[in-house]
């Protein structure tokens, strides 16, 4: 289980948990995140039942929420309404600091710290099918769905993914599916 003050941290991103669902009885989650300088962004996303807060501390933040593309500094807040597709990334030539919240928490705190840690480990983007794997069953646990795809059809491909993964099959011919 993660708890406040819990840090974890890759080569772009770095994640600070201030409250989560434990803290708030599932309400909010609320964590400081670092983007270094890079291109690098999540890819266009949407949370069906979360709204997402972006409010800016440091630096500078671009964030694509639908159409709209802004670029927030510090002070700036955006929020995301749940079933709209979005993306942030950092905007400026140095580190940009956010806070960002989730409302309600749907234990996404446990997605963010896999998210960062597979991110630490080299697998993002993933570069192999174990790899892959791991992050359809993240995004099928929490249900953190690609935008302009259909939900039904990311599940089939997702499961498909973790169905073919070499850990899979290990641990079926070991009698140990989980």
């Amino acid at each position: 289980m993660i708890q406040s003050g819990t840090v974890v941290a890759g080569p772009h991103t770095r994640i600070e948990f201030e409250r989560t669902s434990a803290d708030t009885d599932g309400a909010l989650l609320s964590f400081e995140e670092t983007f270094q300088v890079g291109p690098q962004r999540p890819p266009t996303h949407l949370h069906a039942t979360q709204t997402e807060r972006f409010t800016v501390l440091s630096g500078t933040l671009g964030v694509r929420i639908g159409r709209e593309t802004r670029v927030l500094g510090p002070g700036e807040t955006v929020e995301v309404p749940p079933g709209t597709a979005h993306t942030l990334w950092n905007a400026g030539s140095e580190v940009c600091v956010h806070r960002v919240e989730m409302m309600p928490a749907l234990a996404m705190e446990d997605f963010f710290h896999d998210i960062v840690t597979i991110e630490a480990e080299g697998g993002m983007p993933p570069k192999s099918l174990a790899q892959a794997a791991r992050l359809a069953t993240l995004l099928l646990r929490h249900r953190n769905q690609l935008a302009g795809v259909p939900w039904f059809l990311q599940r089939v491909f997702f499961g498909l993914v973790v169905l073919l993964s070499p850990q899979r099959r290990i641990q079926a011919r070991l009698g140990g599916v989980t």
